[in-house]
C-alpha cells in the first residue's frame, strides 16, 4: 500500500478514535454535570474539550497497541484473557491518556508561561484547573471500568504517570537550562533505583549516535544524555505503563509483548524531539498560542534547536539571542531557518525513520506509520521547509560543512 494510502487510512482511524473520545467526555460530564459548579466546570474542562476537537497520537497509539496485540495473538494461536468491559480499549484507555495530558498541560502551561498563563490570577486558576481535572480523571476511572481490580491498577498506572513526569519537569527547570550547558551539568543528577532502572529502557545512545552524526560535539555529551533522558521520561511512561496495562488485561506475554514496549519507548522520545523543533513557531496547539514561540528561548531551556546552535556558535550566549529574539522575532527564525531545515528536521527524520522496524506490517502498519510524526510529512516542518526555500542560496547552505560525513 502507498504512504500516502496508509496515512490516509491512520487519519481515518484516528478521526473515529476522536469523536468516540469527544462522545466519552460528553455523555460523562453531562450525566454528572454539573461536577463542581457550571463557572467551576466551563474552567477545568476547557483544555480536554479543546483535545477531544482533534484527533490525539498517545491515544491513538494505545488503540492501536490493543488492536496490534489482538491480531498477533489470533496470527501465533495465543490464547488472550477476555476482557469483562467491550469499551475498555477502544475508549476508556484511550481517553484516560487524553486526560493525563490534559492536567500535564495545565501544568506545563504554568511552568513554561504558555497560553496566556503568567499573571498571579491566571496562574492560580490554572493551577486549581489541572489538580481539579487530575480529580475528575479519577472519578472517571472509578465511575467506567467495569472491574474493581482494573480501576484499580489504572488508578495506580494514573499516579505512577504524573509522578515520572513531575521528575522530566524538575530536571527540565534544573538540568536543561544554559547555565548547566555551559558550567556542566551537576554532579549529582542520579535518580530513584526504580525510576534510573526504568529509565535504561529510554534509546538515549540511540538518539546521542544521530546527534553526533550531525555535528554535536563531544563535550556536550553529558548534558545532552540528561536532555535526552528529561525528554523521554516526559513523554515516554505514558505510553510504556499503560501499554503494559493493556497486555496485562489482555493476558498477554508472548513475543510482541517486548517489541510493542521498545516501539512505545522509542515513540515517547520522539514525541519530544519533533516538539521542541517546532519550538521557533507558534503551532497553535491545545497549549501553545501565537505568543508562545521561541518559548523555551524565552524560558531559557537548552532544547534541541538551541543546543545545536550553542553548538556551532560557541561565541553566542543565551542573553544576546534573547535580546535578538525581543528587538525581532521574524528575523532571528529567519536566521534559525538553516540550522533547522539542515540539522534539526534532518536528526528527527533519521531517528523516526530508525525506529519501530520490529513491528510486523502485516498487522501493525498504521501503528508504525505513526513516526510521520517526526518525518518531513510534518505540516510544521513542512512550514519551516517552506520559508526556508525563499532564503537566499547562499543562506541555505550554512551548517551543512559543519556536518561530518
Amino acid at each position: 500500500m502507498p504512504e500516502n494510502n496508509i496515512t490516509g487510512a491512520r487519519m481515518d482511524e484516528m478521526r473515529g478514535l476522536q469523536k468516540r473520545l469527544k462522545k466519552e467526555l460528553q455523555h460523562f460530564h453531562m450525566s454528572n454535570a454539573p461536577f463542581w459548579g457550571a463557572s467551576i466546570d466551563e474552567s477545568v474542562f476547557r483544555l480536554l474539550h479543546t483535545r477531544m476537537s482533534s484527533p490525539g497520537v498517545r491515544s491513538y497509539f494505545l488503540f492501536k497497541v490493543a488492536q496490534y496485540i489482538q491480531a498477533m495473538a489470533e496470527k501465533d494461536g495465543y490464547t488472550l484473557r477476555a476482557c469483562p468491559d467491550p469499551n475498555l480499549f477502544r475508549t476508556t484507555i484511550p481517553f484516560l491518556a487524553e486526560s493525563i495530558i490534559s492536567v500535564q498541560y495545565y501544568h506545563n502551561q504554568i511552568l513554561d508561561r504558555k497560553g496566556g498563563v503568567g499573571t498571579p490570577e491566571t496562574i492560580g486558576n490554572t493551577l486549581i484547573a489541572g489538580n481539579l481535572l487530575r480529580s475528575f480523571l479519577e472519578r472517571y476511572i472509578e465511575s467506567r471500568v467495569i472491574d474493581p481490580m482494573i480501576a484499580e491498577k489504572l488508578l495506580h498506572c494514573t499516579s505512577k504517570i504524573f509522578e515520572l513526569v513531575d521528575v522530566a519537569q524538575f530536571m527540565d527547570k534544573n538540568w536543561g537550562s544554559y547555565e548547566a550547558f555551559t558550567k556542566g551539568v551537576p554532579k549529582n543528577t542520579e535518580l530513584r533505583k526504580d525510576i534510573e532502572l526504568f529509565c535504561a529502557h529510554a534509546p538515549l545512545e540511540q538518539a546521542w549516535a544521530i546527534m553526533q552524526s550531525h555535528g554535536i560535539q563531544t563535550r556536550h555529551h553529558d548534558f545532552t544524555q540528561l536532555y535526552l533522558k528529561r525528554a523521554w521520561l516526559a513523554n515516554a511512561p505514558l505510553l510504556i505503563i499503560l501499554g503494559e496495562l493493556i497486555m496485562d488485561t489482555m493476558g498477554y506475554s508472548g513475543k510482541e509483548r517486548a517489541k510493542v514496549i521498545q516501539f512505545a519507548s522509542e515513540y515517547g522520545l520522539l514525541v519530544q524531539l519533533t516538539n521542541d523543533t517546532i519550538d521557533l513557531l507558534p503551532p497553535e496547539t491545545v497549549d501553545k498560542g501565537k505568543q508562545d514561540s521561541f518559548s523555551d528561548l524565552k524560558n531559557g531551556t537548552v532544547s534541541l534547536p538551541y543546543l545545536f546552535y550553542f553548538n556551532f556558535h560557541p561565541d553566542q550566549d543565551l542573553k544576546t539571542l534573547q535580546r535578538r529574539l525581543r528587538r525581532n522575532e521574524a528575523g532571528l527564525l529567519r536566521d534559525f531557518l538553516p540550522l533547522i531545515d539542515n540539522v534539526c528536521i534532518p536528526v528527527v527524520n533519521t531517528y523516526a525513520n530508525a525506529i519501530g522496524a520490529h513491528i510486523d506490517l502485516t498487522y501493525g502498519e498504521l501503528l508504525q506509520n505513526m513516526r510521520t510524526m517526526g518525518t518531513e510529512d510534518n505540516k510544521y516542518f513542512r512550514r519551516y521547509k517552506g520559508a526556508f526555500a525563499g532564503l537566499p542560496k547562499r543562506f541555505q547552505k550554512r551548517y551543512t560543512k559543519l556536518i561530518p560525513d
